[in-house]
Protein backbone atom coordinates (compact mmCIF):
# COMPACT_ATOMS: atom_id res chain seq x y z
CA UNK A 1 0.00 0.00 0.00
CA UNK A 2 1.38 3.40 -0.96
CA UNK A 3 1.76 6.34 1.41
CA UNK A 4 -1.13 8.17 -0.27
CA UNK A 5 -3.41 5.11 -0.07
CA UNK A 6 -2.59 4.86 3.62
CA UNK A 7 -3.45 8.53 4.18
CA UNK A 8 -6.69 8.04 2.22
CA UNK A 9 -7.64 5.04 4.34
CA UNK A 10 -6.94 7.01 7.51
CA UNK A 11 -9.13 9.88 6.28
CA UNK A 12 -12.00 7.48 5.56
CA UNK A 13 -11.61 5.90 9.00
CA UNK A 14 -11.68 9.30 10.75
CA UNK A 15 -14.65 10.47 8.69
CA UNK A 16 -16.57 7.38 9.78
CA UNK A 17 -15.66 8.01 13.43
CA UNK A 18 -16.86 11.60 13.17
CA UNK A 19 -19.96 10.75 11.09
CA UNK A 20 -18.75 13.12 8.37
CA UNK A 21 -18.98 12.71 4.63
CA UNK A 22 -16.22 13.17 2.10
CA UNK A 23 -18.31 15.99 0.61
CA UNK A 24 -18.37 17.82 3.96
CA UNK A 25 -14.60 17.50 4.31
CA UNK A 26 -14.08 18.60 0.70
CA UNK A 27 -16.25 21.68 1.29
CA UNK A 28 -14.45 22.50 4.54
CA UNK A 29 -11.01 22.43 2.93
CA UNK A 30 -12.12 24.09 -0.30
CA UNK A 31 -11.79 21.33 -2.87
CA UNK A 32 -14.24 19.46 -5.09
CA UNK A 33 -15.80 16.13 -4.17
CA UNK A 34 -13.99 14.59 -7.15
CA UNK A 35 -10.59 15.68 -5.83
CA UNK A 36 -11.50 14.37 -2.36
CA UNK A 37 -12.44 11.02 -3.91
CA UNK A 38 -8.99 10.83 -5.54
CA UNK A 39 -7.33 11.70 -2.21
CA UNK A 40 -9.13 8.97 -0.25
CA UNK A 41 -8.38 6.43 -2.98
CA UNK A 42 -4.70 7.36 -2.88
CA UNK A 43 -4.83 8.50 -6.50
CA UNK A 44 -3.79 12.11 -5.81
CA UNK A 45 -0.50 13.08 -4.27
CA UNK A 46 -1.10 15.52 -1.45
CA UNK A 47 1.52 17.73 0.12
CA UNK A 48 2.28 18.51 3.75
CA UNK A 49 0.19 21.69 3.75
CA UNK A 50 -2.86 19.82 2.46
CA UNK A 51 -2.38 17.09 5.04
CA UNK A 52 -2.09 19.74 7.77
CA UNK A 53 -5.30 21.43 6.59
CA UNK A 54 -7.18 18.12 6.55
CA UNK A 55 -5.89 17.29 10.04
CA UNK A 56 -7.06 20.67 11.33
CA UNK A 57 -10.54 20.30 9.85
CA UNK A 58 -10.85 16.76 11.21
CA UNK A 59 -9.38 17.87 14.56
CA UNK A 60 -6.73 15.13 14.56
CA UNK A 61 -2.94 15.15 14.53
CA UNK A 62 -0.97 14.97 11.31
CA UNK A 63 0.60 11.82 12.76
CA UNK A 64 -2.84 10.20 12.85
CA UNK A 65 -3.37 10.98 9.18
CA UNK A 66 0.00 9.69 8.01
CA UNK A 67 0.21 6.63 10.29
CA UNK A 68 0.79 3.49 8.27
CA UNK A 69 -1.02 0.42 9.50
CA UNK A 70 0.19 -3.06 8.84
CA UNK A 71 -1.66 -4.53 5.90
CA UNK A 72 -4.25 -6.99 7.05
CA UNK A 73 -4.14 -10.06 4.87
CA UNK A 74 -7.44 -11.81 4.62
CA UNK A 75 -7.59 -15.30 3.25
CA UNK A 76 -10.62 -15.91 1.06
CA UNK A 77 -12.94 -18.63 2.24
CA UNK A 78 -13.55 -21.41 -0.22
CA UNK A 79 -16.72 -23.37 0.43
CA UNK A 80 -17.58 -26.66 -1.20
CA UNK A 81 -19.07 -30.04 -0.44
CA UNK A 82 -16.98 -33.16 -0.14
CA UNK A 83 -13.68 -34.16 1.36
CA UNK A 84 -10.32 -32.58 0.68
CA UNK A 85 -7.15 -34.57 0.38
CA UNK A 86 -3.62 -33.16 0.63
CA UNK A 87 -3.26 -32.84 -3.15
CA UNK A 88 -6.52 -30.83 -3.35
CA UNK A 89 -5.34 -28.55 -0.51
CA UNK A 90 -2.20 -27.69 -2.48
CA UNK A 91 -4.26 -27.04 -5.59
CA UNK A 92 -6.58 -24.74 -3.61
CA UNK A 93 -3.58 -22.86 -2.19
CA UNK A 94 -2.21 -22.41 -5.72
CA UNK A 95 -5.60 -21.26 -7.02
CA UNK A 96 -5.87 -18.82 -4.11
CA UNK A 97 -2.46 -17.32 -4.93
CA UNK A 98 -3.43 -16.95 -8.62
CA UNK A 99 -6.68 -15.21 -7.69
CA UNK A 100 -4.73 -12.89 -5.37
CA UNK A 101 -2.35 -11.96 -8.20
CA UNK A 102 -5.26 -11.26 -10.55
CA UNK A 103 -6.87 -8.98 -7.95
CA UNK A 104 -3.57 -7.09 -7.42
CA UNK A 105 -3.17 -6.65 -11.20
CA UNK A 106 -6.73 -5.31 -11.51
CA UNK A 107 -6.09 -2.86 -8.65
CA UNK A 108 -2.88 -1.71 -10.30
CA UNK A 109 -4.70 -1.17 -13.61
CA UNK A 110 -7.44 0.80 -11.82
CA UNK A 111 -4.76 3.17 -10.48
CA UNK A 112 -3.60 4.05 -14.00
Amino acid sequence: MSFFESVGNNIVEILEEKNMTQKQLADDIGISKQVMTKIVKGQKAINALEIKKIAEVLNVTVDRLVAEKEAEVKEPVLMFMGSVNDNNKEQFKFLNSVIGEIIRMEEALDEC
